[in-house]
């Protein structure tokens, strides 16, 4: 393997990881020459003095634990858990408490410890003794029985398909970091695969155009104009509009995802029900404001009035709130499949915007944004299980996120892979 040539297969990683147990035999190995193992040796000076099979196995735990580590501890994120806790257990464990890398867990005792909560929360809270004692109160209970089900066992054949899973997602954030490395001490003479390597880590954002920044919140220009309903911010040049021209659809939709999630967040410490409801279609009772998100009325209102907007503004606000609920409850409309009945059901939150993402009538703003609320893998998972219609919407979202359905057949369910 030579410096340019640094791309790894996934079946080259796992027979890498097969080997923790005596990583002796990984001294000469040839990622051992790469510029990412000599840079993560010279940040981490506590591991030089470590034999450099040793070290390597370090450099792959602190990637998948800085990569994959899941952005939420949440019910809807318990996929993303699965597949983090998959390697992290059979391979990495005694790295948690800084210990050796030992032979990694055959996959029945592996299962164990990923059935034992007790076992599992120090994991989930990557050191942090604080986060630790949290996790075993009851806001967390239902994150637990969804990532251990007590009436669901999990099968050898399940686990070793999950570390397959894991394994694929190791091997592409592994390439990308390689391409970095040997990009930035050779930037003179980038290859091209390299750069579509490095673009392709779903941590990183795309850039829509060589030599094109990503806007940040700070470089927005806004414009304070009175409205009806307040005072409202006009946007003079919409970020959103800088991926209108990118040729490839997969680095445009996961642009404009990024773009419009960076929005909400700078939107969102300013965005409240109580001061948003005077622009919406109707009037909404003096609850807290978690509590009326719960209301199948108010979410549905709110997807009414995102539709009904054509104040840019408007429709982020309302976005910002609708990233609050949970969309996939039923809304208040019983839809009718008159060419099958048997078909008609009540819509729900994620069906109600997927119909309208999929409308081009609607303005382009809009339905950036209706992608990127839209653009979850619990969502994209249900859109993808229910009527066909929603199809060509969910694989948009599937190319925005760089994942792809695979039909477990252990578990008899769709998961995403990538």
């Amino acid at each position: 393997m030579s410096q340019s040539n640094t791309e790894l297969s996934s079946s080259e990683v796992r027979a890498l990881l097969d080997q923790v147990g005596d990583s002796s035999q990984l001294n000469a190995h040839p990622l051992i020459q790469t510029q990412l193992f000599r840079q993560y040796v010279t940040d981490h000076p506590e591991k030089s003095d470590l034999p450099p099979g040793e070290a390597l196995i370090w450099l792959l735990f602190d990637i998948w634990r800085e990569d994959m580590y899941p952005a939420e501890i949440s019910p809807e994120a318990v996929m993303e858990w699965h597949r983090y806790l998959a390697l992290i257990v059979i391979y990495f464990l005694p790295l948690m408490t800084g210990g050796r890398p030992t032979v990694p867990k055959l996959l029945n005792a592996a299962i164990a410890k990923l059935r034992r909560r007790e076992e599992l929360i120090v994991i989930v809270a990557n050191g942090n003794t604080d986060l630790a004692h949290e996790l075993l109160g009851a806001p967390y209970e239902t994150f637990w029985l969804q990532l251990i089900p007590p009436d669901k066992g999990l099968s050898v054949s399940a686990l070793s398909a999950r570390r397959e899973t894991a394994v694929q997602s190791l091997t592409k954030h592994l390439n990308a970091r390689l391409a970095r490395s040997a990009s930035e001490t050779n930037s003179d003479s980038t290859p091209a695969d390299l750069l579509e390597l490095a673009a392709s880590n779903t941590n990183q954002l795309p850039s829509p155009m060589r030599g094109t920044d990503f806007i940040q919140p700070s470089d927005w220009v806004w414009s304070p104009v009175e409205s009806t309903g307040g005072l409202v911010f006009r946007w003079l040049a919409s970020p959103i509009d800088h991926w209108l021209d990118e040729p490839d659809k997969r680095r445009r939709l996961a642009g404009e995802r990024q773009t419009v999630l960076a929005i909400l967040t700078h939107l969102s410490p300013t965005t409240h029900l109580t001061a948003i409801q005077k622009w919406s279609l109707d009037s909404f009772p003096s609850e807290p404001e978690q509590a009326l998100l719960e209301k199948p009325d108010v979410v549905e209102s709110l997807i009414d009035s995102l539709l009904s907007t054509d104040l840019d503004e408007s429709v982020l606000r309302y976005a910002v709130l609708l990233q609050r609920a949970d969309l996939t409850r039923r809304l208040t409309t019983f839809q009718i499949k008159r060419s099958a009945l048997w078909k008609s059901h009540w819509l729900t939150g994620i069906e109600a915007l997927a119909e309208a993402a999929d409308d081009w009538q609607r303005p382009y703003f809009t339905r950036a944004v209706i992608r990127a609320l839209l653009a979850r893998e619990d969502y994209i998972l249900k859109l993808w299980t229910a009527d066909p219609c929603y199809r060509p919407v969910a694989c948009d979202l599937l190319l925005a996120l760089g994942k792809t359905p695979y039909w477990n057949r252990e578990m008899s369910e769709w998961e995403l892979i990538g």
